[in-house]
């Protein structure tokens, strides 16, 4: 487990990972087998994979996060006070819940902080 808490460029990296997560599904789908066998795609098959087990064991608040925040592609981008409005809950108590799922992702890949 990583005892240095991930800096703002390292949240940021991190968060694209859920962003582009359905990408990845999609460049996994689409690789050979050969492909699969390179780093890469190894890396990416472990990422896709820490992803979705991280969203099946979260909460319902957590996957609402979630989905607002990095997958909802109806809007540019959701504001986290929107996600609070939505949750029934501040501002601040959501950036602490997105501050575990960025933790979680971090610490299931192995994510070294800068």
């Amino acid at each position: 487990m990583n005892t240095k808490a991930p800096n703002r460029i390292d949240i940021q990296k991190l968060e694209s990972y859920w962003i582009c997560y359905q990408d990845y599904k999609k460049e996994l789908s689409k690789a050979s087998k050969d492909e699969m066998k390179s780093v890469y795609y190894k890396n990416l098959q472990t990422l896709v994979k820490a992803i979705e087990q991280l969203y099946e064991m979260f909460d319902e608040e957590l996957r609402t996060i979630i989905n607002m925040r990095y997958w909802d592609k109806s809007t540019a981008c959701h504001e986290w006070i929107n996600v609070a409005d939505e949750l029934y809950m501040s501002v601040q108590r959501v950036l602490r819940k997105q501050n575990y799922i960025i933790n979680c992702l971090a610490n299931r890949i192995g994510y070294i902080p800068m």
